[in-house]
């Protein structure tokens, strides 16, 4: 039975693949490979709903990612104001904030019964449609939408 990097090399040359998606999945097998764990944004979905305060109405849910939402991206610009007046920027910290903002849009898409993954690869797809050969300034500016 052939290694996942062999089929990986075989998948490359047999149909056009996104060099991003292959990058992703050599990354993937590299962390496989030293016994670390991928997170997929379904898994990421799942727990984050587990500290979901189960007492909330799909409405107060969706109010709570919202606000929520406003305050974490908030608590990531003090970060970097604090920046102007001498302050590091702790590299942990930024993740952390990064990592509440992830939780307030699950809790969103989750009140919506929406999967983060759809919603991801939504995103992914516009991109691509708009971007097909990457970022552009001139696509950007022009753009059909």
């Amino acid at each position: 039975m052939p290694d996942i990097q062999s089929c990986i090399d075989h998948i490359k040359t047999v149909v056009d693949v996104d060099p991003w998606a292959v990058e992703m999945a050599e990354k993937a097998l590299k962390e496989m490979e030293r016994g670390e764990k991928t997170m997929r944004i379904d898994e990421y979905q799942t727990l984050a709903a587990r500290t979901i305060n189960e007492n909330l109405t799909d409405v107060e849910m969706i109010l709570h990612a919202l606000h929520g939402l406003s305050a974490e991206v908030g608590e990531l610009h003090g970060i970097y104001q604090k920046s102007y007046q001498g302050h590091e920027v702790n590299p942990d910290d930024v993740k952390k904030e990064v990592g509440d903002i992830m939780w307030m849009v699950a809790e969103f898409c989750t009140a919506k019964g929406w999967e983060l993954e759809d919603i991801c690869q939504m995103n992914i797809d516009k991109l691509r449609k708009r971007y097909p050969a990457g970022f552009s300034a001139e696509r950007s500016i022009h753009r059909e939408e």
